[in-house]
């Protein structure tokens, strides 16, 4: 069992890579909603946590890609399926497997959030409501599927921490153990300054600050492997400080200088 977990972990790895790169570092999600105009508010809501919603077929039909695409999560309206409600929401939640499923109700019903929820939904909520809310929904089961995969997902950086692999927009990147613990401290708090000494008790289990330029040499080295080639500069800095790993910003805001 614990081996069939791995392989399946290495290839949802694998398909995340490739969909990272398709998208343009954009988290994938599976849409069923057959109304246009609430396809287009939810896009919308959606905007600012830089997703790719790919729009499914009725789950009755039975097709891909409802269990092919490697989804991080589904979102879908079982008020708008051709089967009843109930039996929608059980049946997405067979065809999502584990990737969190979140039900959009046609109103701010409690009745239809409790059905759905209690019918498998990991989440559910009218998305005519607010869009704050919805993008911030969103994210926290992005976050809790991709945690729930050991992966760090930090703009178009990923990381597995299992198999302890980098990628950049769909490019693995191969790095020694040192600078893999380096980055995956600071993709745990991405956009916050992490210090020197953080950074010396996290990697080399070390309670004070030796004096030596170790960090340094190895900061200098992961900033190579991760930004050479990409116009934004992810690994930052921080003078006094530490470090910084920031996330690129949406492609319709400038980039802060480095």
């Amino acid at each position: 069992m614990h081996s069939m977990h791995s392989v399946d972990q290495i290839a949802v790895g694998q398909l995340s890579a490739q969909w990272m790169a398709a998208t343009g570092g954009q988290a994938p999600i599976g849409l069923f909603e057959p109304d246009d105009g609430s396809v287009a508010s939810i896009q919308s809501a959606l905007a600012p946590i830089n997703c790719a919603l790919t729009r499914l077929q009725d789950p009755s039909a039975r097709q891909d890609p409802w269990a092919a695409a490697p989804f991080r999560m589904v979102l879908f309206n079982p008020f708008r399926s051709r089967i009843a409600p109930e039996r929608a929401t059980m049946l997405v939640r067979s065809l999502a497997g584990q990737r969190p499923v979140m039900a959009l109700t046609l109103t701010d019903s409690a009745q239809q959030r409790t059905m759905a929820i209690a019918m498998g939904a990991d989440d559910a909520m009218c998305p005519a409501g607010s869009p704050t809310e919805l993008a911030a929904r969103v994210s926290s089961l992005l976050r809790r599927s991709l945690a729930s995969m050991g992966m760090i997902h930090c703009g178009e950086l990923e990381i597995d921490l299992i198999h302890r692999l980098v990628w950049r927009a769909g490019q693995v990147i191969l790095m020694p153990a040192r600078e893999f613990d380096l980055l995956a401290k600071l993709a745990r708090s991405p956009d916050q300054p992490v210090s020197r000494v953080a950074l010396l008790e996290s990697v080399w289990r070390l309670n004070f600050d030796p004096g030596t330029n170790r960090i340094e040499v190895h900061m200098s080295r992961l900033r190579r492997r991760i930004d050479d080639g990409h116009l934004f500069r992810m690994l930052r800095t921080v003078k006094g400080f530490g470090y910084v790993l920031c996330r690129p910003p949406p492609a319709n805001q400038p980039a802060a200088s480095a």
